[in-house]
């Protein structure tokens, strides 16, 4: 048996919404006793994303055992935007357990279902790992900017950290862009072990970045050409915070070089 109750819709809205441009279009929801969500990969297998909101989120959570939520989320996405914003929303698994029905209670109460999808696929745990370089971003919106700018050059983006700063770094055959966010500044906190550099693919870090709306805060960790973690806490509903957790595998160096040689040669066949 599953049921929830939620009455503030619109961080689940944005989530599911980031989802739709992260992971494959069919994927499996989990609902569990103590919560709902999803841990999944993108088809690339670049990136993973473990998304969780805990039971005390609801207004109302009855889950009794394990169950396995297989769903196209392009599909959920559509009908989670058709809720109004002071819609009550129900998440309940029909008694035949082959569909899934999300009521919308407003002015007007309107009941979807939603047919299951039964996904074969790998359970994948939450990666544990260390990392040399942590920052604490109480404004997300620093990092959301910052890889604005880099879209304007790139696309992909050069990550620096020691103990006085962080910076974003972009550059291609129009230009460059730096931008730097230094460890006094009173929305970020640096804790470094070891001054880390590394390259990150900008299309992921542009859809992911999109929660940074509906967060309180964002801890971004990494070390030298390693896999990056980014905590989203998200904003409080209820009596509990939800989370993302998302990892990004990194671009090598030796990428890099190639990039910028791809790009002297344009420019010197143009000088010709």
């Amino acid at each position: 048996m599953f049921e929830c109750i939620l009455k503030e819709v619109g961080i689940l809205k944005s989530i599911i919404d980031v989802l739709t441009s992260i992971i494959d279009e069919a994927a499996n929801f989990m609902a569990k006793p103590d919560g709902f969500g999803i841990i999944a990969m993108d088809p690339s297998h670049v990136s993973m994303v473990d998304f969780f909101l805990p039971k005390d989120v609801f207004d109302k959570y009855e889950c009794d055992s394990k169950v396995k939520i297989g769903v196209n989320i392009s599909n959920l996405n559509k009908l989670l935007k058709r809720v109004g914003s002071s819609d009550e929303l129900t998440l309940k698994l029909t008694e035949k357990g082959n569909k899934l029905q999300l009521k919308f209670k407003g002015k007007s109460t309107r009941t979807f279902s939603l047919n299951l999808i039964d996904i074969e696929e790998e359970e994948y745990p939450s990666p544990k790992m260390q990392f040399n370089a942590k920052i604490i971003l109480d404004d997300p919106n620093l990092l959301s900017e910052a890889i604005k700018d880099a879209e304007l050059f790139s696309d992909h983006v050069k990550l620096d950290t020691d103990t006085k700063k962080f910076t974003i770094f972009a550059k291609g055959d129009n230009g460059e862009v730096e931008v730097d966010i230094p460890g006094e500044r009173e929305a970020l906190t640096l804790e470094v072990k070891e001054s880390s550099s590394s390259l990150y693919p900008l299309s992921y870090l542009t859809s992911i970045i999109k929660v940074g709306s509906v967060t309180d805060n964002l801890i971004l960790e990494y070390s030298s050409e390693m896999p990056m973690q980014m905590l989203f806490k998200l904003k409080k509903i209820g009596e509990a915070n939800g989370f993302i957790k998302y990892f990004l595998a990194p671009r090598v160096e030796e990428e890099e070089e190639e990039f910028e040689e791809e790009i002297e040669e344009e420019i010197t066949e143009e000088d010709m």
